[in-house]
Parts: structure tokens; C-alpha cells; sequence
């Protein structure tokens, strides 16, 4: 027996086992690929066949591919049940370069001992006819693209405003015809990825750049998260999230505390590690990001951003949260367009010891150091406050476009803007409930508004509001 080199845990989705044995040894004669054969020429959606068990107490088969020589595997499937004389893995040749590859198929026990067999120099050829058919979003499979190329743009809307229209562009989702299994996929992500439909997805961190990671067309998969955990972690550039489902908890501890926005706040003692500290559904560290036609539920945020340019929140649901639907600290040129944020509030008691049925911090979306982005077409009701613009602490929300927002029933303010300058406001409404007796449709500080003729949003009377600030409905 040999140990398997550590660098086949770092570029293969699945963990691999430490003990290998080959198809030499008698309890792997039945570990083997039989088609295709060793420097034959395939292309297309090949299938791959052969045998796939051994004595003992089989868990699993995995098939992978390498260029060739290189022993740099990537999987193409993975099935708990074991085969014989069958179709291992079909695999869409499309998504690689042509050239030379080894296939390899493993069977593993429950003692984390495998066998392995290796076809190598399989030439990959464009033009020829499939060998067979690929998987759709049910099926075992993962497609795999190594080179995860930059994807095509395309112009999601027009948004009109008060110098001209605005045009948002969002990456187009790619198709990638395999799905990866939740029992496949692992903590780490470093390739592009479809769920199958109807499983369900422990937590997960996407590592690199260019990669995409896509909900099945049904929207059944889920992706589960609890407590301060997020379901998607993403750390890099370039990266698209599209039609994901994610259902989270807030932590026991959170429950019924007034929300800290900011990394510390000393009003308890220990302090207590608020903002994104707090978990939820998609936390995003990076730039040119995009999140969109995605479901999050439960938890305390939504979608979180640290110090992103130029990252995209595009028609997602953000529901049923205790904290906030967007929570984007210091977010640049980037684009919030057409999200719903609904039922996103909680009950707290303050740090002085006052009750409060609601509110509590919580917003829709809650933007803090915001510079030169778009918030267009949100529609958000029965939130805290719905659009909050936080520049406590000197954290200035400057040149931010607002077009198209509709609120509807907060328990406190609609907008609430702070420490702003250049702030460009158009076709905006806002309505609150005849109990809402201490909100304010728009509620400044410090804030000087450029206001178009299109707005349902009167201005605020009440105390406190409009303090060293510019605003006059036309």
C-alpha cells in the first residue's frame, strides 16, 4: 500500500482516501475501464464503461480525468453503488482543450482503502460524433471546466434617471450540463459547479476567481446554513452565483438582542462581533461578483459584501430574515437592482433595557460607506427600516443613484440616509401604516438629496429628521 500524494485532496472536489491498492492485486480485479481504450481518439459526450467494485466493504467509485502525465485529476463522477460490466461516467469532452488525457476509476471501502485503474493517452478530438448522452440535473455527475473562461456579458436593463438612462450589465449563466451531488462536493469549491435538484447542500467556500455556481433549473436544491455560518462563503473576483436556494437559522445566543452593525460594539460585556460576524445566507469577499435569482430565507442576513467594487445583487428573494436583506460594508460602483426584501425584522430589547416589538437595526438593505452605486427597482415591505444608508462612524454614502424603490409597511423609516452627499433620487415611493407613528417616509441626517419630479415619498416632520440636510419633492 502507498499513501496518496496530498496534492489529489487539493485539486479534486472529493477527499481522497489514503491507501491505494492497484488492479494488479487480487481484490481489485474488478476495479478496471474498459472503454475507452488507451490512446484511442474520442470526442463529444463520451461514455466511459468497465467495473467498478472490490471485495470488501465497497462505499463508493469516483471517476476522474488528468492531462496527460500530469496526475492532476479532475472528477468527472462519483456513485455510492458499485458497477459491473456498465456505463462508469459519460463525459462531455467539450468542456476540456483537445489533446492527450488519463482516465482513472476508483473503488472505494469502508477503511479508506481503494483500488485504482489508469487508461492513459485518450486523444481529445473536436468534431466527432458523441459517444453518448450526457446527464441532466438529476444524474451523478459534475462538469468540471479547468480553465473557467470570464463570462459574456449582457445588458440586464435600462434604468431611467435624472442624467440619462442607466444600464446595468449582469454575466450571462453559462450551461454546464452535470450537476455535482451533495455527497460529492466539499467545503473548499474551486471549480464551476451545478447542484442536482432536490438535494441539499451542507455549507460550502468558493476559493478563486472565474467560477460559477448554479441552482438545478427547478429550484429543489437547498443549500442549508445555521447559526453565524454562511451557506456560501466567496472569496475572489469574477464569481457568479445564479438560482441558489439558501435556508438558514439565526444562532440561539442572537435571538432577541439588538443587532450590532459594525464589527464590535462594546455594549456588552464581552463585546459583542456584529455586521457579517453574524452569519446567514452569501458572504462575498471580492470584487465583480454577481448574486442573482437567488432565495434566501431564514438566518440573519441575506447576502453580506466587505469592501466589494463593482459586484452586482440582481432579482434575488430575501425573505424571512431576523437582521438584514443586504448588508454591504464600504460597497463602490456596484449595482442593486430589482431584489425582494419582505418580513425582515425582530424583536429585541435595547442595550438600556427597552423593549422594542420591532425594528431593532434591521433593514431591507443596509448599505454603510456606500460610494457611487445603484439601487434600482428594490421593492421591499414589513422590514425594519427598508432602505438604510448608515454613515455613523464617519462612513460617508456619497453619489449613490436610488431609482425605482417602492416600501411598503416598516416599522420605522422607509429611507433613512446619513452623512450623504450627491444623492440622486427619482421614481422612489414609500408608505407606512397608520400605526407607524414614529417613522418617517425619508428620514436625513447630514444628507443632501437630488431630487427628480417622480418620487411618492413626502417629506418628514418629526424630530430629529432632516438635521443639516436637502430635500424638496418637486
Amino acid at each position: 500500500m502507498k499513501r496518496a500524494l496530498a496534492i489529489f485532496c487539493i485539486l479534486s472536489i472529493l477527499v481522497f482516501p489514503s491507501h491505494a491498492a492497484h488492479a494488479s492485486e487480487p481484490r481489485c480485479a474488478d476495479t478496471f475501464i474498459a472503454s475507452p481504450a488507451p490512446r484511442s481518439t474520442i470526442g463529444g459526450v463520451v461514455p466511459i464503461t468497465g467495473r467498478a467494485q472490490l471485495q470488501g466493504a465497497f462505499v463508493r467509485y469516483q471517476v476522474d480525468f488528468s492531462t496527460n502525465g500530469l496526475n492532476l485529476w479532475v472528477l468527472i463522477n462519483s456513485a455510492p453503488q458499485a458497477v459491473v460490466d456498465g456505463t462508469l461516467a459519460r463525459w462531455d469532452t467539450s468542456l476540456v482543450p483537445e489533446g492527450a488525457y488519463d482516465l482513472r476509476v476508483r473503488t472505494i471501502d469502508t477503511s479508506g482503502n481503494y483500488c485504482e485503474s489508469v487508461v492513459s493517452g485518450v486523444q481529445v478530438r473536436r468534431g466527432m460524433v458523441d459517444g453518448g448522452q450526457g446527464m441532466g440535473d438529476g444524474g451523478q455527475g459534475t462538469a468540471v471546466n479547468p480553465r473557467s473562461p470570464t463570462p459574456d456579458l449582457q445588458p440586464l436593463l435600462s434604468i431611467p434617471s435624472l442624467n440619462g438612462a442607466l444600464t446595468v450589465e449582469i454575466p450571462r449563466a453559462p450551461n454546464i450540463p452535470y450537476c455535482t451531488p451533495a455527497s460529492a462536493l466539499g467545503n473548499i469549491v474551486t471549480r464551476s459547479i451545478k447542484l442536482c435538484a432536490g438535494q441539499t447542500y451542507r455549507p460550502f467556500t468558493i476559493v478563486g476567481n472565474n467560477i460559477f455556481v448554479l441552482g438545478d433549473s427547478a429550484r429543489t436544491s437547498k443549500i442549508r446554513s445555521s447559526g453565524r455560518g454562511y451557506g456560501i462563503t466567496v472569496r475572489g473576483s469574477n464569481v457568479l452565483i445564479s438560482g441558489v436556494n439558501i435556508v438558514g437559522a439565526t444562532a440561539a445566543s442572537d435571538l432577541g438582542s439588538w443587532l450590532c452593525l459594525y464589527e464590535q460594539c462594546a455594549y456588552k460585556n464581552p463585546p459583542i462581533a456584529g455586521g457579517v460576524n453574524y452569519g446567514g445566507g452569501i458572504l462575498l469577499q471580492g470584487s465583480n461578483n454577481t448574486v442573482m435569482n437567488s432565495t434566501v430565507t431564514g438566518g440573519v442576513i441575506g447576502i453580506a459584501s466587505l469592501n466589494g467594487r463593482g459586484n452586482k445583487f440582481i432579482n434575488n428573494q430575501l425573505t424571512n430574515l431576523s437582521g438584514w436583506g443586504i448588508f454591504a460594508v464600504a460597497p463602490t460602483n456596484s449595482a442593486f437592482v430589482g431584489n425582494v426584501l419582505q418580513d425582515i425584522n425582530r424583536s429585541c430589547t435595547d442595550p438600556g433595557g427597552n423593549f422594542y416589538a420591532a425594528g431593532c437595526e434591521s433593514a431591507g438593505m443596509l448599505l454603510m460607506g456606500a460610494d457611487t452605486n445603484i439601487l434600482a427597482n428594490n421593492t421591499c415591505a414589513r422590514s425594519g427600516n427598508c432602505f438604510y444608508l448608515n454613515g455613523e462612524g464617519g462612513r460617508l454614502n456619497n453619489f449613490n443613484k436610488l431609482y425605482g424603490n417602492v416600501c411598503n409597511a416598516p416599522s420605522f423609516n422607509c429611507f433613512e440616509i446619513t452623512d450623504a452627499q450627491g444623492i440622486e433620487f427619482d421614481n422612489n415611493s414609500a408608505t407606512l401604516t397608520p400605526e407607524n407613528t414614529s417613522g418617517c417616509e425619508i428620514w436625513l441626517v447630514r444628507a443632501q438629496i437630488i431630487s427628480g419630479k417622480n418620487n411618492r415619498v413626502p417629506q418628514c416632520n418629526h424630530h430629529g429628521s432632516k438635521l443639516e440636510s436637502y430635500y424638496e419633492p418637486k
